[in-house]
């Protein structure tokens, strides 16, 4: 998004925050699941993702994204530090070998995409009048 790089994340309007945490979400996790999600800068925006979702309307992938951060996360907050969630997920795999089964069905959960989220940020992109590049 041509607005993020001019103007970093914090210098978008509140809807283009959303959509931005909403499209890195999808991106990453269409591509390499929810451990790619974590350990690249994409998550550094977690903390507002699930919000974002909902307001896209994207409630289903709200539910599942919230689990899986619930299910490595203290209290499913997931770290803005790419480092420290790193390390937290590190440790975290280390404790639970088993989890990496639970990794592949919420990324098959989420791939379902039963929200058909790329249409949803296009219609919430056209509703807030802006334009993405």
């Amino acid at each position: 998004m041509e607005q993020e790089e001019k103007n970093g994340y914090t210098g978008l309007s509140t809807e283009e925050q959303n959509f931005w945490c909403v499209y890195l979400l999808d991106m990453e996790v269409d591509n390499g699941g929810f451990h790619q999600y974590f350990v690249n800068s994409s998550s550094d925006y977690a903390f507002n993702v699930l919000w974002a979702l909902e307001q896209v309307g994207a409630s289903n992938a709200s539910r599942i994204a919230r689990a899986a951060f619930a299910a490595i996360f203290p209290e499913g907050v997931v770290p803005a530090d790419q480092n420290e969630r790193y390390l937290q997920l590190e440790e975290f795999e280390e404790t639970h070998p088993q989890f990496s089964k639970e990794f592949r069905d919420f990324d098959k959960q989420y791939y379902c995409d039963e929200d058909e989220i790329y249409i949803r940020l296009e219609a919430y992109a056209r509703q807030h009048r802006f334009i993405v590049e």
